[in-house]
């Protein structure tokens, strides 16, 4: 488990390679991920093989991978 922290106008590029999904949970704070809306209490699975993904705003999260 990673908690990371973002400002308002960072964005930091995570990857989900074939042998493990990442698990994205917002602390607090609000942004996107690839896109989509994310905010305080969101949960959101990238499954195995995804590939890379930006997520950015300004949020704190806890990031798992398995």
């Amino acid at each position: 488990v990673h908690r990371l922290s973002l400002g308002r106008r960072d964005t930091v590029q995570l990857a989900a390679g074939a042998e493990s999904f990442q698990h994205i949970l917002v602390t607090d704070g609000y942004g996107t991920i690839d896109g989509r809306l994310l905010q305080k209490g969101d949960s959101f699975l990238v499954p195995a093989g995804y590939g890379n993904f930006a997520v950015s705003g300004q949020l704190e999260m806890l990031v798992t991978s398995i």
